[in-house]
This record gives C-alpha cells, sequence and structure tokens, in this order.
C-alpha cells in the first residue's frame, strides 16, 4: 500500500521553493467596520424627520389642489405655530 502524504507539514518552504499561504480568516465585511449605536441612531433620526416632512408635503399639496393657495398656507403656520407651542 501507498503511504498517505503529509499533510500535516505548514511551516517553511515547499519543496519546488515557493513558501506556504497563511492560513486565513473568515471574511467578515462588518466586523469592526459598524457604526455605533449612536451614529445608527442619529441616522434613523433624520431618516424620520425626512419621510415626516415629505409626507407634510404631500399633504399641503392635496389641500392645496382643493383649497386656496393663501389659505393653506394660513394654515401650515397655524398648525407650525402649535406644533413649536405644544413642544416648549
Amino acid at each position: 500500500m501507498a503511504s498517505a502524504p503529509e499533510t500535516a507539514v505548514t511551516s517553511g518552504a515547499r519543496k519546488n521553493g515557493k513558501s506556504w499561504k497563511p492560513t486565513g480568516t473568515a471574511f467578515r465585511p462588518k466586523a469592526g467596520a459598524s457604526r455605533s449605536w449612536g451614529a445608527r441612531l442619529e441616522q434613523r433620526k433624520a431618516l424620520a424627520a425626512t419621510k415626516e416632512a415629505k409626507v407634510e408635503k404631500e399633504r399641503y399639496e392635496r389641500l392645496a389642489e382643493k383649497m386656496h393657495v393663501k389659505r393653506v398656507e394660513r394654515i401650515r403656520r397655524r398648525e407650525r405655530r402649535n406644533k413649536v407651542l405644544k413642544e416648549r
């Protein structure tokens, strides 16, 4: 019977003179490059604010189709003022 080739030899040079490839690690692209919790939270808040602004804009556009432009502007100003006063 033929003897099994040596597979445990991993250091030094191979028979043909080339060196062995280093043993690699698992490919984890997001292992250390992920953002912190605070950064993700800030991004979520910014995304929610832009989404809210978009919904509000669409709402006022639909109102403008039905009502006069000046009346829609008055409603918008009043709602913004009430929102700021409520947040105080």
